[in-house]
C-alpha cells in the first residue's frame, strides 16, 4: 500500500499518471493520493480549518472543510518560506491578506471555524509566528471574531504525521484504490476515490 502526498490543485492528468506509475511500474496493489495540506491539518486532529503552507517559494493558503480542500478558495502568494524565519518576516508579506481572501471565498457556514483553526506548516521556524499572524489577522477581522493560529510541533513534517493518522483510521481502509479497481475503471478512478 502506498500513500502519496500532492499539492492541492494538482491537475488531473498528473494524478492519473501517478496512479498508473505506481500500479504498472512499481506493482503496488493499493494506492491513495492525498493533499499535503489536508494531511497537515489532520496532524493537528482537525478535519476543518485553514492551512498556510510555507514552501520554498510560495505560501499556499488552503481552506479545508470536513477533510476536503475547498479548491475554489485556495490562494497563494510568492514569499519564500526560507525568508520568513521569524515573526517579523510575516510583516508586509501579504500572507495575512491571502488568509482573509481564502476565508472570504468560502461558504458563510464554515468561515468562523476557519478563523478558529488556522495552522501554519512547512518552512515555519518559530511558534512566535502564530502570535504575529493572529495579530495581523485581528487588524482586519471583526471585533468579536474568534481567532486561533497554531504552529504544530515539527511543522515541516506535519503532512507525514497526518498521513500516518489517516492510514490508521479503520474508516480509511475502504478508501484505497486497488489495482483491480484501476484496471476495471481506468486511472480516472483517482478523482473519485482520492479527494
Amino acid at each position: 500500500m502506498v500513500l502519496i502526498t500532492e499539492l492541492t490543485g494538482t491537475d488531473n492528468s498528473a494524478r492519473e499518471t501517478k496512479i498508473q506509475y505506481f500500479f504498472d511500474t512499481l506493482n503496488s496493489h493499493a494506492f491513495y493520493l492525498a493533499s499535503r495540506e489536508v494531511l497537515a491539518l489532520f496532524s493537528t486532529n482537525r478535519t476543518t480549518g485553514l492551512v498556510v503552507y510555507f514552501g520554498d517559494s510560495v505560501a499556499s493558503v488552503i481552506p479545508v472543510n470536513e477533510g476536503c480542500a475547498v479548491k475554489d478558495a485556495v490562494s497563494s502568494i510568492e514569499v519564500a518560506g526560507g525568508e520568513i524565519t521569524d515573526a517579523a518576516g510575516l510583516e508586509g508579506s501579504g500572507v495575512a491578506q491571502a488568509v482573509q481572501n481564502s476565508i472570504s471565498g468560502c461558504d458563510v457556514n464554515i468561515k468562523k471555524d476557519l478563523f478558529k483553526n488556522i495552522v501554519l506548516v512547512g518552512n515555519v521556524s518559530s511558534s512566535a509566528m502564530s502570535g504575529f499572524m493572529e495579530e495581523e489577522l485581528r487588524k482586519a477581522a471583526q471585533a468579536n471574531q474568534k481567532l486561533s493560529v497554531e504552529v504544530p510541533q515539527d511543522p515541516q513534517n506535519a503532512a507525514w504525521r497526518g498521513g500516518s493518522i489517516l492510514g490508521e483510521q479503520s474508516s480509511f481502509r475502504n478508501s484505497w484504490v486497488t489495482k483491480a479497481a484501476c484496471d476495471e475503471q481506468g486511472a480516472a478512478i483517482v478523482h473519485k476515490k482520492c479527494l
